[in-house]
């Protein structure tokens, strides 16, 4: 049976969690797999998982989604978080041995961590992937980012390939964020995830609607990921004008504050 391992980015909700988790419902639809899910959210566990697919939660990391520091769950500064977490992953890879590892967003991992891992990957045989949503910022920030992290040296030095997901006919980040040719040839696209297979639409949706507590009639429905960061849009929407017969929805996300939560009692919080 094949064996692959994510690493998913944890520093900005659950959005990347929820991505690979997708891509591991599509490769076990394709054949058997043993799949191991390394990410920083606890939260990852609580999803709906591929048959052979486990969780491995490291310890939080020590920013906001705002790059403010925070104190982590173990009480350790940002140095020993990070020694923790990095001695996990060495350990869990290599003693999982994969065929691949799918690594979102930073090649390097969160404060460099996956640095020493990727090398003993590679001294095994391991195929790595980077794996990228299509837009990742302003062009110009992003450009300033690759450059200042040496990005695609790291690339080069280190990755079999980079998987896009989403269509360069819509967004092409190969252009827009400056790749060398040779970074161009090692770039892929999946086009868009589709996340059917792992999201539940069966069922008599009225019943559903009752059990949420929703209204009749239309819905404008405000989605904040995890949350944590959602305050301002939350805001926003909840002041927002509605056309006539909508009811507003706010689905606030597990980091969301109570207070923030509470202060939107003008509408209709999940």
């Amino acid at each position: 049976m094949r064996r692959i391992a994510f690493y998913t980015y944890d520093e900005h909700g659950l959005g990347h969690v929820r991505r690979s988790i997708a891509i591991a419902h599509a490769i076990s639809a394709a054949a058997p797999a043993s799949i191991l899910l390394i990410a920083g959210a606890r939260e990852a566990a609580l999803f709906k998982l591929p048959e052979g697919t486990d969780t491995l939660a490291l310890p939080a990391p020590s920013t906001d989604f705002n790059g403010d520091r925070r104190g982590p769950a173990i009480g350790l500064d940002t140095a020993g978080t990070v020694r923790v977490r990095a001695q996990a992953l060495r350990n869990a890879l290599a003693a999982f041995d994969p065929e691949v590892l799918i690594v979102d967003r930073l090649p390097l991992g969160v404060h460099d961590e996956l640095s020493e891992s990727l090398g003993v990957l590679r001294a095994m045989g391991t195929r790595l992937v980077l794996g990228l949503r299509e837009v990742l910022d302003a062009p110009a920030r992003v450009r300033a980012e690759l450059a200042g992290a040496d990005t695609f040296e790291v690339l080069r030095r280190t990755y079999d390939a980079i998987w896009v997901y989403g269509d360069p006919r819509v967004f092409d980040p190969a252009v827009e964020y400056g790749f060398p040719e040779d970074i161009r040839a090692m770039t892929r696209y999946s086009g868009y995830l589709d996340r059917r297979p792992v999201v539940d639409a069966t069922g008599d949706l009225a019943a559903r609607r009752r059990e949420l507590r929703l209204p009749e009639g239309r819905l404008a429905l405000c989605v904040l990921g995890g949350g944590e960061d959602g305050h301002r849009l939350a805001t926003t929407f909840s002041r927002t004008a509605l056309p006539a017969g909508a009811s507003g929805v706010i689905v606030a996300g597990p980091f969301m504050g109570d207070d923030e939560r509470d202060a939107r009692i003008s509408q209709i919080v999940l």
